[in-house]
């Protein structure tokens, strides 16, 4: 049975492992019950009369959220990308058992209130780091109505990463990566620009950017992973 005290944000479910929880918590249940009606001097009397109570509660299915915990939003963000005048909601959210940000994407949200249980226009799991890997989460829209996801993390091992998102012919186009370092090893930079086709790079603290050689094509949001970028270039 399915509880309807707790919403989960939409793309999550565990009832499977809810399940195979609820079947072992069962059985350890049956075996308890059955030592107590048997007389054995195993369980503690007190605990017997306190079977009835734990079953029941048992039977009775707790809140989902209290379960599995509401997603921890990083940052949201509400801007008109599609250019039709109707204001678009964009959420990074991370759920509280996992380390990397789920990306939600609402196109003509308006003034309506944020629910992450509502299927979103586009939804990307494990899009970046979350919390504990990074920091630093922003969204942001240039003047161009773009958006700017942000990542990174301040310190004596600072780095920070931008993807540029444009919603361009009915699709939603990763248009731009950017990353920046400065740690105790190097420090360094790239910018990748996927529609133009072309990427520089630079180590040093006086490094020249020099033109990557790998020739770059624009990327569907849907089909965007890390691997899209030469990790020689980009990472530190």
């Amino acid at each position: 049975m399915r509880s309807t005290l707790g919403q989960l944000p939409y793309g999550l479910s565990n009832d499977a492992d809810l399940t195979l929880v609820g079947l072992a918590t069962a059985r350890m249940l049956a075996l308890a019950i059955l030592q107590c009606s048997t007389n054995e001097p195993v369980m503690n009397v007190r605990l017997c009369l306190l079977l009835p109570a734990i079953a029941f509660g048992l039977a009775v299915p707790p809140a989902r959220a209290d379960i599995q915990g509401a997603p921890e939003i990083l940052a949201e963000v509400a801007v008109d990308i599609d250019k039709d005048g109707i204001s678009d909601r964009f959420v990074l959210a991370q759920n509280r058992w996992g380390e990397d940000a789920d990306l939600y994407l609402y196109l003509a949200f308006g003034d309506d209130r944020l629910d992450l249980s509502r299927k979103p226009t586009f939804f990307r799991k494990h899009f970046v780091p979350g919390r504990g890997t990074a920091g630093n989460h922003t969204l942001e829209s240039n003047r161009k109505g773009s958006l700017l996801v942000g990542y990174g993390w301040s310190g004596s091992n600072s780095w920070e990463t931008t993807v540029k998102i444009l919603y361009r012919d009915g699709e939603f186009v990763v248009a731009g990566f950017t990353k920046s370092w400065d740690t105790r090893e190097s420090i360094g930079s790239c910018d990748i620009n996927f529609l133009s086709g072309r990427g520089v790079a630079s180590r040093g603290l006086r490094g020249k950017a020099e033109t990557l050689a790998t020739k770059f094509l624009p990327v569907k949001l849907a089909d965007w992973s890390r691997d899209k970028v030469p990790r020689e270039a980009c990472d530190y």
